[in-house]
C-alpha cells in the first residue's frame, strides 16, 4: 500500500466520537442547570408557603414555626431557620441540588399580616382605570403669562 491512498481511512469514527462526547457534555451541563433551578424553585416555593402558614398560625395564637416546618417539610424543603419577630415570621429553607460540588439551594420569606389601609376606601368599577383630576388651584399663586399671548 502506498502512502496516501487510504490515510483518511477511520477518520469519521474519531469525528463521530468527537461530536458524541460534545454531545453528552452539553446535556450533561443542561440537566445540571435544570436541577439547579428546581432546587431554587423549591426552596423559594416551600419558603413562601411556610412563611404564610407560619403567620396563619401566628395570629391564631399557636406556633408558628412548627406551622412553617410541617409545610416546609411537605414541599420537599428542609427548614434551616425560623423567626417570630412581632406579628411576622421569618422563615429559611434549603433544597439540595442533588449534584456533586453544586451548593444547596436557600431562600428566605417573610410573612405578617396585612397592611390595612389608611385613607377612605376608593370605588372602582372593574375594567375601569381610575380618573386623575387636575389639582384646583397652585400655591404660588396664578401661572405667570405666556410670551406674545394676546390679552
Amino acid at each position: 500500500m502506498i502512502w496516501g491512498e487510504r490515510c483518511d481511512r477511520g477518520s469519521g469514527t474519531v469525528v463521530a466520537a468527537g461530536l458524541i462526547g460534545m454531545l453528552v457534555t452539553l446535556l450533561l451541563t443542561v440537566l445540571a442547570l435544570l436541577a439547579a433551578v428546581r432546587a431554587s424553585t423549591t426552596a423559594r416555593t416551600a419558603a413562601d408557603l411556610g412563611a404564610l402558614a407560619g403567620a396563619g398560625r401566628l395570629v391564631a395564637g399557636e406556633n408558628a414555626c412548627a406551622a412553617a416546618e410541617s409545610i416546609i417539610r411537605a414541599n420537599g424543603a428542609a427548614m434551616t431557620g425560623c423567626r417570630v419577630a412581632g406579628s411576622e415570621v421569618t422563615v429559611t429553607t434549603a433544597v439540595s441540588s442533588r449534584m456533586p460540588g453544586w451548593p444547596d439551594a436557600i431562600a428566605i420569606a417573610r410573612a405578617g399580616p396585612p397592611i390595612q389601609p389608611t385613607g377612605p376606601p376608593t370605588r372602582r368599577q372593574p375594567g375601569k382605570l381610575p380618573v386623575r383630576r387636575p389639582a384646583m388651584t397652585s400655591r404660588r399663586g396664578p401661572p405667570p403669562p405666556r410670551i406674545g399671548a394676546i390679552s
